[in-house]
């Protein structure tokens, strides 16, 4: 059994870290222990300042790991290989070996978190599609 720390946020401006006791990995887990992960300053930021009305809420998202132990049918990682997952802010989590992204021994924790976070920016500005409105306004014009 291995201690899961969890950081909460349990009302306005307060953080508490919850302790729990989680299991060994089965077949298809991976254990992983946290190396760096990041706040959303849109989510996490405005919700520690009052933006919500409903506590506790889980803090974090993306996540940069360590593995530490695997399931006897997990072939994708090993212990000591590091990678990406989406658990918030704990210290260990137990994930599906699916749910794990092996991240290349070149590629530092910060440049990985951040290659995550921009998904989102990227995301959003597809949507807006800005070169549809563009078009579309050049063609008003014309």
């Amino acid at each position: 059994m291995f201690a899961q720390s969890e950081l909460q946020l349990i009302d306005k401006q307060t953080l508490q870290w919850k302790t729990e006791l989680i299991q060994k990995p089965k077949h298809d887990e991976v254990l992983v222990q946290t190396l760096a992960s990041s706040i959303s300053i849109g989510a996490e930021l405005s919700a520690y300042f009052g933006a919500v009305n409903t506590y506790p809420i889980q803090t974090g998202y993306e996540n940069v790991a360590e593995v530490v132990q695997i399931g006897n049918e997990v072939n994708a990682v090993r212990p000591g290989d590091r990678v990406v997952a989406f658990y918030g802010h704990k210290n260990i989590e137990l994930c599906k070996e699916n749910q794990v992204i092996p991240l290349p021994d070149h590629v530092n924790e910060r440049a990985a978190i951040l290659a995550i976070l921009s998904c989102d920016a990227a995301k959003g500005v597809r949507k807006l599609a800005p070169r549809e409105k563009i078009v579309s306004l050049f063609q008003a014009w014309a």
